[in-house]
């Protein structure tokens, strides 16, 4: 059966197809129950505030998935340049963890400026340093003012691997089809 576009999930099973935008249907296969996390399956993570009128990064929505970051000093950035701004905070991510600094949409709807090295790679083992966003302004010069969030912060599980030298043989639709084979 043919849902429209923002028919509540409770309302959807598998077999349906929900329309997501016009011409775009996408079929239902299954429906997993999720879980609303637990206080106790909060990762508590050690920071150090390196300036103590700076407030910690926090989530702006209760379902946001990244912590804002914020400007610890004032920073001008010329058009067609980028500036390392500090965030006045030192981590310690978890081993098996890895911390990404990642662009705000509003500062690149809004303002354009975005993370250069996106995302940013913060590694469990840099543990004294301060946390610092690389930002680039395609722009005209543009002024960011200590206080203002800068971009997003993510603290995600990382696995560990092995490269074992072989033959690749898993044969897939795609192959060895890579940059743009499925379109722009």
């Amino acid at each position: 059966m043919k849902k429209p576009k923002g028919t509540p999930l409770a309302a959807v099973e598998p077999g349906d197809y929900v329309d997501v935008d016009p011409g775009d249907d996408i079929k239902v296969t299954a429906l997993v129950p999720v879980e609303p996390p637990h206080d106790d399956t909060i990762l508590r993570v050690p920071v150090r505030r390196l300036d103590p009128d700076m407030p910690l990064p926090s989530y702006q929505t209760a379902g946001a998935a990244g912590l804002d970051l914020i400007a610890r000093k004032q920073v001008h950035i010329e058009g067609n340049a980028w500036a390392v701004i500090p965030t006045g905070l030192s981590v310690e991510i978890p081993h098996g963890y890895v911390g990404f600094v990642c662009s705000r949409s509003g500062m690149a709807a809004k303002r354009g400026m975005f993370v250069l090295n996106a995302p940013g790679i913060i590694d469990s083992d840099y543990t004294m340093g301060e946390v610092q966003v690389i930002l680039y302004n395609p722009g005209t010069v543009h002024t960011i003012n200590r206080g203002d969030r800068i971009a997003q912060f993510l603290i995600m599980p990382v696995a560990r691997v092995e490269l074992v030298e072989g033959t690749v043989a898993r044969e897939t639709e795609r192959g060895s089809n890579g940059l743009g084979s499925t379109g722009v």
